[in-house]
Order: structure tokens, then C-alpha cells, then sequence
């Protein structure tokens, strides 16, 4: 491990952001506008964005006016009907149920609105991104975006600081809402589970819930992690149990692993319909570090509002 800066945002989400590609981009251009001043001339940058960042493109995709929907349910079942023909084909063909037949059904277009879209962000700012994670099935290849199978995962992808994709890994533990009877997403193989090499550091990548799984981390830890990135989206409110359960995930693993160094945990918070998102993002170091040697190098002040976390990470420390 190398010096490097690392930069977790705490972002705010809003149906509205997710009504076409230019809502969605122009919500990460002003994203980028607060980064921007933020970055190292001298280290190298790694900006870590939360978890199911691209998966509400399902809205752009169908043409959707957010405001038509008051709940999560029921915009859900809203855009399965605008399509509900092809729908229906894809699962006769599939064999899958509705939403992961919408998913599928719209997955080139997710896919070329997010990837364009994460590959202009890594580019304007030049540096390495983590790109919170999407819903979207395997591809043959990610320049015809074809999708293979009949199943949906959600995906984390990073970027290099020129906008290519160098690196991706797919969550093996999925939350209820991702499930079957939410989001009809599949699990990943604990075998499929694999470090990012940036140069600087060897990155160990665990979507959100991974992270409290020991399983998952010493997998990292045994390929070579240094750092622990958990972009994360917590669908509840934040309260004194979340923040005791919370302290269980990478604040955990980076205290009981020695080869750990540091963990960063963007997370996303805000409203998607009537389903609250709240938690505190941090950017985390060993237990005798921080204040009040709690381990938080960096830890964000609230628990429902955009904040962006900064800190410069070292080989010593």
C-alpha cells in the first residue's frame, strides 16, 4: 500500500434524479462540482460512491415520471405494467418473475446510461472510482452490452481515472428487499469474490452487507486486501440499534484483521418513494485511531443529508 487520498461520499437520492439520463447526470455532475476542490495534486484519489447508485435507472429506461408514484411498491408494479407484453415474453423465456424481467428486459439501456455516465465522472475528475453498485445481469461484453442468462445481480464496477472499467465484483448476501419477493436479484458465489489491485492499494470490495460476513472478508484478506470499501444504501431509519449493529460490518473487520488497514463506507440516504435511507458514511482506521481512539478517521454528521468525507491514507498509520 501506497499513500493515497480517499473521498466517500455520502449521497442523497431523490426519484426525480432518476427520470432520464440527464437527471441522473446532472446529479453527479454536482456531485462532482463539490469533489472537484477536494482532490489530491499529490496522491493518488479513490472517490467511493454508495451502493444501488444506478439500479433506480429503471425509471429513465421506462420513461418514467416519478411523481406519477407515491410508494415503492407501487411505482414497481407501475412500470412492470407499461411493459407487461415484453415482460411477459422474458419470463415465459427466462423463466424469472416480473421485476427481474423488467431488469432484464431494460438492461442495455441501465447499463449504457450508468457506465456512460460513471466513465465521464472517473474521466472529469481523474481518478480511481468506486461506482456504488447497479442492478444488471452479466454481459458477453461491456461494449455491446448483451445480456447473458436469465439472472440479476447487483454489481459493483470501478473505474480508472481515464474512464475504463478495471475492475467489478457482485454481492454474494442479499437483504430482503433485493430478494425474491423485492428486487428478484440473485446471489453471487462466495468463489466469484475477488481483490482490485489499483497500484496503490489492493482493494478488498464488499456491497454493503458482505461486509458483516466473515466469510466474505477473509476471502479479501486472503487474496491480499489492505483497504475494505462498503458502498452501502441502509433502507431504514438510522437509529441507536442500526448504529450498534453498523459497528459489527467494517469497523469490525478493519479493528480484527492486522493486514486491514483502513476501511471507507459510503453510503446513500434520502427517500426512493416512501422507502427512508439513513447512515452515517466513514472513512475508518484501527481502534486506537481517530477521535476519542474510536477508529472513525472520518465520520459523517448526519444521517440523512449529502456530506463528503476526506481523508489521506498511510502505509504507518
Amino acid at each position: 500500500m501506497k499513500p493515497f487520498r480517499a473521498i466517500s461520499v455520502q449521497m442523497e437520492w431523490r426519484p426525480e434524479y432518476y427520470s432520464s439520463e440527464e437527471s441522473f447526470a446532472g446529479k453527479l455532475n454536482s456531485v462532482m462540482d463539490k469533489i472537484e476542490p477536494l482532490l489530491s495534486k499529490e496522491l493518488p484519489n479513490l472517490v467511493s460512491l454508495p451502493e444501488d447508485l444506478g439500479t433506480p435507472l429503471i425509471l429513465a429506461t421506462c420513461q418514467v415520471d416519478p411523481g406519477e408514484y407515491r410508494t415503492f411498491a407501487s411505482a414497481a408494479s407501475g412500470v412492470v405494467r407499461r411493459n407487461i407484453i415484453q415482460v411477459l415474453t422474458i419470463r415465459l423465456l427466462k423463466g424469472a418473475g416480473n421485476v427481474r424481467a423488467l431488469y432484464l428486459l431494460k438492461s442495455h439501456d441501465m447499463a449504457l446510461i450508468y457506465l456512460r455516465t460513471l466513465k465521464r465522472f472517473a474521466s472529469r475528475l481523474g481518478t480511481y472510482v468506486v461506482g456504488g453498485s447497479i442492478l444488471l445481469p452479466d454481459f458477453d461484453n461491456y461494449r455491446e452490452l448483451n445480456p447473458m442468462g436469465n439472472a440479476v445481480y447487483n454489481i459493483s464496477f470501478v473505474f480508472s481515472p481515464e474512464g475504463n472499467i478495471i475492475g467489478r465484483q457482485k454481492k454474494v448476501h442479499l437483504i430482503d428487499l433485493e430478494g425474491q419477493k423485492g428486487l428478484d436479484a440473485e446471489p453471487s458465489h462466495l468463489s466469484d469474490i475477488s481483490v482490485i489491485d489499483l497500484g496503490f492499494v489492493k482493494m478488498g470490495l464488499a456491497i454493503c452487507y458482505d461486509a458483516f460476513f466473515m466469510e466474505v472478508v477473509e476471502k479479501l484478506v486472503a487474496q491480499g486486501a489492505e483497504v475494505l470499501v462498503q458502498p452501502s444504501a441502509n433502507p431504514a431509519f438510522w437509529t441507536r440499534q442500526q448504529e450498534e449493529e453498523w459497528a459489527t460490518g467494517t469497523l469490525k473487520m478493519v479493528r480484527q484483521f492486522t493486514q486491514l488497514k483502513y476501511g471507507i463506507n459510503p453510503m446513500m440516504v434520502g427517500k426512493m418513494f416512501d422507502l427512508p435511507f439513513e447512515g452515517r458514511s466513514s472513512i475508518i482506521g484501527k481502534a486506537d485511531s481517530g477521535p476519542n481512539d474510536r477508529g472513525y478517521l472520518r465520520r459523517a454528521k448526519s444521517k440523512d443529508q449529502e456530506e463528503i468525507l476526506v481523508a489521506d491514507l498511510f502505509p504507518s498509520q
